[in-house]
Parts: structure tokens; sequence; C-alpha cells
């Protein structure tokens, strides 16, 4: 999770007026942490939800006290979990060792992982297969794709409870589509889908 969160968020401190808090945020991400004076965690501030006419007022007024929040180490799916249970566009992240706020993660990094994880990004040919939910299923191709010297790039894979198969979909780093599906289709691998994925940046 440590790879996706921001860690240039503001710490602004109790007492501190919006005209001042509003100088100290990004434009591009306001928000910002609400702190004590010895930078204790208090909650968090989405600045698109502060009137600017209101300059004068305490920028705590405005605080979302929550009682989520993230750890550098932990997994991004646990981040993904309480942004959805907590409804927040973005959580504190706090120091495991004396849990003091060192950063956020939002929904948009959220999604800038989902991006990276998946190998949204990159050129390649991306294989949708219906398997079996037993184990041994996701070696046999794992070991042809090596066995081809085919190079993986992201693997996801769902259980479809409803009939106890698994979907799952693997992007390689290939863009001959007609050969990676000769190869499958000689191994008697049943594809649901492929296709050439250009990359965001061809």
């Amino acid at each position: 999770m440590k790879n996706w969160m921001k860690r240039d968020v503001p710490l602004i401190k109790v007492g501190t007026e919006v005209k001042k808090a509003f100088e100290m945020v990004d434009p591009l991400f306001p928000v910002g942490i609400l702190v004590d004076d010895k930078n204790n965690f208090l909650g968090i501030i989405d600045f698109n939800k502060i009137p600017r006419r209101f300059t004068k007022e305490e920028v705590s007024k405005y605080a979302v006290c929550t009682d989520y929040h993230i750890y550098p180490e932990d997994h991004i799916e646990y981040a993904a979990i309480l942004l959805a249970e907590s409804g927040e566009s973005f959580l504190p992240v706090l120091d495991e060792r004396d849990n003091k706020p060192i950063g956020t993660i939002s929904v948009f990094d959220m999604l800038d992982a989902l991006v990276h994880l998946t190998a949204f990004e990159e050129k390649g040919v991306e294989i949708t297969f219906l398997l079996k939910d037993i184990p041994g299923q996701l070696k046999k191709i794992v070991d042809l794709m090596y066995e081809y010297n085919i190079n993986i790039l992201s693997v996801l894979t769902y259980r479809k409870a409803e009939n106890d198969q698994r979907k799952l979909f693997i992007k390689v780093n290939a863009i001959d589509v007609k050969k990676i599906k000769k190869i499958l289709d000689e191994n008697n691998l049943t594809i649901e889908n492929i296709s050439f994925e250009e990359g965001l940046w061809g």
C-alpha cells in the first residue's frame, strides 16, 4: 500500500483559519489532515466541501473524525475495503510506531494502483480462461508460458460461486494473438476470450 499512498498531504493544526488552510493544500488534491500541537491525528479535511467565503472560521469545524485509517504495510485490497466501508474519498495513513499521520490513500490512488496491477498501461495480449476451481489449474498455464518464453504481465482471478468455476485473466507480453491462441489450442486449454490490448501509451 505504501507504493500508492500520497505523502505530501499537509498536516493542519487545530486553530488554523480556513483561509490559511486553503493556502496549504494542493489545488489538484485539496485535502488535509487535522492534527494537534504534537501532530497526533484528529481528523481528515476535504476542502471541496468547505465554502471559501468562511475564511475566518477554524478549519477544524469541517474535519471528519473518522475511525478508519491505514498503515503503510497494509495490503491495497484492505485499503479498498476501508474506503468502501467509510464512504470517504480518502483516508489517513498512520505510522505504525506512533499512530501519527504520514499521508493519505484516496479513491484515485486506488484506481492508479488498479491500472498498474492489471498492467493496463502496457501493450500485450489479454486472455480469459474459465477453469475448474481446483488446485493446479493456474500452474498448467504458468508452466506453458514459461515453456514458450512468454512473459506474464498480470494475473487476476475470481471465483464464480454458482458453478464452482474460477475466471482467470492473464495479460502477457506479446502482440501476436493468433500465435498465442494456437499454443493454447494445441495444449487443450479452452479460452473464453483473447484480445490484443494497445495499452495506455501504445
